[in-house]
């Protein structure tokens, strides 16, 4: 239908219910409204006659009719304000269709609202009309459906993601939790971490991943059980993620916990604990409190009544390996009963009343170890003042304590080593490193290997989330790295800016007089202003105009503290 061009009433006019923007303020709302107060509004909104209270609905130009008001409040009153306007007839489907793409092609919507647009689309006109808007807006469909399927997450991590406390990424992350209660205790911790430094995606993933059980861990069949194809598989959905390859985990734990349970329950009778610890079944060690069960030590050795009582249980990691090979979760009285009647078989049989039986292990469990240690601490502050700074030796002790004491790059060395592969991981437990192995590695290094591998692990530990921003500024610095000289824009910073950010950055920096910057705009943009520029064309501007951008970086890039007035977008 055709549309008529008139000057109506700002008051005459209601806003969309089916906007996606949600956000009018800021300073690139502030800069609006300064011009509007200035030359007026160049650009007429679309709407389209309803009934109603208000005679208008905005279809197109939300923006610009909230700066309008804003200009007529601060000059005396809406009432005789005008706004120029579009009006064409059309109805919801219409309406909505010119709605979603101008949105998405001309408005720079911030992820949240971006997805929400997609969603009030797709909730219109159905799941089918994905390959629609994809063509219509150029936007790949994979790109929108992934969009739509984090908008399930919770108000509170999606208020987050608005906020800018999160990045994309840590919502794909988050939303392939099964398991809501573990996805929000993730989340607030994550949150928490991040007051003190940024968690990276991968810092997350990471996260995740050492609450997930490995399924290398699980004792039942995963093929018959369907975890191969399963959409909690890490491995399945690394395919629609794109987040790196690994050992395959479970992201529904209660499921694997179940399957595990019933499979050992299954064939208890078959495991080593009845037959070794006298055990009648099991509990994993996340449902156990060191006050649930009365615990037993390396010289307790096993009453024969406790062999076939129910309360006679293995404390197992969800891998099914050992916590604590067993425990009494009976009565305190009857657990002291037996320990009772089994001295005092073990005293008749030192008084040859009875025949003795073999000793496990020392009466007291922890001496070893406790005055083992003791020698450690005392001789070895004493024999490092021996050792040669920088001998082979050294640096070998070296390189052991910053692999070990970094787990973030514990990942990468086994990677960096894959003749050793999975050796270097303790069994059943691929998030923590074998030290015996590790040190194994190391000590049989020569000094050239050595020097190499401590440069190539300080790197890596300088690059991993245990360092902030701030701190490998220091670092950089101190090799010779000079950020205001070396820093150059890039087509990914850019694209994260609105084009007011980059035409105040071309003003400022004086981009915009350099004469190759002039020559781009008029032979091969084909334009007479920067300011009739679009964001795209802005972009080639800083980057393929051949000016030289040397020296220009952005206040934000060095550090230096926010505006009162930061941009919100």
């Amino acid at each position: 239908m055709q549309r008529t061009f008139e000057e109506i009433s700002v008051t005459a006019i209601a806003p969309s219910p089916f906007n996606p923007r949600k956000s009018f303020s800021g300073a690139k709302f502030d800069e609006l409204v300064a011009s509007i107060a200035n030359v007026g509004v160049l650009e007429p909104v679309l709407v389209r006659p309803v009934d109603g209270k208000t005679p208008f609905e905005l279809v197109a130009g939300e923006r610009r009719w909230r700066a309008r008001m804003t200009v007529a409040e601060a000059n005396g009153g809406v009432e005789s304000a005008t706004i120029p306007a579009m009006v064409q007839p059309m109805d919801d489907d219409t309406a909505l269709d010119i709605q979603t793409i101008e949105n998405l092609q001309r408005e720079d919507l911030d992820g949240l609202e971006e997805a929400q647009a997609f969603k009030i689309f797709v909730d219109r006109k159905g799941v089918d009309a994905i390959p629609e808007l994809a063509q219509r807006t150029g936007i790949k469909e994979q790109y929108i459906r992934r969009r739509l399927m984090i908008l399930r997450l919770p108000k509170k991590i999606l208020t987050a993601w608005g906020k800018g406390e999160l990045k994309y990424g840590h919502l794909e992350q988050l939303a392939r939790m099964d398991d809501k209660q573990q996805r929000m205790q993730v989340f607030d911790k994550m949150i928490q971490e991040s007051r003190h430094r940024p968690v990276s995606v991968s810092a997350l993933k990471d996260m995740i991943q050492r609450i997930s059980p490995a399924l290398k861990s699980a004792r039942f069949d995963i093929e018959a059980e369907g975890c191969l194809t399963c959409t909690q598989n890490t491995g399945v959905q690394i395919k629609l993620f794109d987040m790196g390859s690994g050992d395959d985990h479970c992201n529904r734990p209660a499921c694997f916990k179940q399957k595990q349970s019933a499979h050992l329950l299954k064939t208890w009778s078959r495991t080593k604990y009845p037959k070794k610890f006298g055990t009648t079944g099991f509990r994993f060690d996340d449902e156990v409190g060191w006050n649930d069960c009365h615990h037993f030590w390396g010289s307790d050795r096993i009453a024969e009544k406790c062999r076939s009582c129910e309360n006679h249980l293995s404390i197992l990691y969800l891998s099914g390996e050992s916590s604590e090979d067993r425990a009494c979760f009976g009565d305190e009285a009857c657990f002291k009963a037996a320990k009772a009647s089994k001295s005092s078989d073990t005293g008749a049989a030192a008084s040859g009343n009875s025949r003795p039986e073999k000793q496990d292990g020392p009466r007291v469990a922890w001496h070893g170890k406790y005055f083992r240690e003791a020698f450690f601490q005392e001789q070895l502050p004493q024999r490092f003042e021996t050792v040669v700074p920088g001998s082979i030796t050294a640096n070998q002790v070296a390189l052991f304590t910053i692999v070990k004491g970094n787990g973030r790059i514990h990942d990468w060395y086994m990677e960096r080593h894959p003749r050793t592969g999975k050796k270097l991981y303790a069994h059943s437990d691929f998030t923590r490193l074998d030290s015996e192995a590790l040190f194994s590695l190391i000590a049989g290094m020569d000094m050239l290997h050595i020097k190499d591998e401590i440069n190539a692990v300080a790197l890596q530990a300088i690059l991993s989330d245990d360092y902030a921003t701030e701190e490998r500024g220091m670092v950089a610095r101190h090799i010779g790295i000079d950020l205001a000289g070396e820093w150059r824009f890039t087509a990914e910073y850019l694209d994260k800016k609105t084009k007011a950010e980059m035409m105040a950055f071309g003003e400022s920096f004086g981009l915009f007089e350099d004469p190759q910057a002039q020559a781009f705009l008029a032979d091969t943009l084909k334009r007479k202003a920067f300011k009739a520029c679009k964001k795209g064309e802005l972009i080639r501007v800083f980057l393929e105009s051949g000016a030289d951008t040397s020296g220009m970086v952005p206040g934000e890039i060095l550090g230096d503290p926010p505006a009162d007035c930061a941009n919100d977008s």
